[in-house]
């Protein structure tokens, strides 16, 4: 689960990428209304183990870990 929180309207985007650094998915790409976000990823298209995401918004980016686990 990816959970983030936005003070103010602002554009979002969250790519999903594999450890070899290959984009896997895009969960977001809008402009979002100020509030709290949860977002579960299925991956039941995705092999177990390390990837990571770019969240950025208004154009400051963030990277962090997670664990794929089935």
């Amino acid at each position: 689960m990816i959970e983030y929180t936005l003070p103010n309207t602002s554009e979002v985007t969250i790519v999903v990428y594999d450890p070899e650094g290959r984009q896997v998915a895009t969960l977001v790409n809008d402009r979002r209304p100020p509030g709290n976000y949860k977002l579960n990823l299925e991956g039941s298209d995705l092999q177990s183990g390390k990837y990571y995401y770019m969240i950025t918004v208004n154009g400051i980016t963030c990277a962090k870990k997670m664990l794929m686990i089935p």
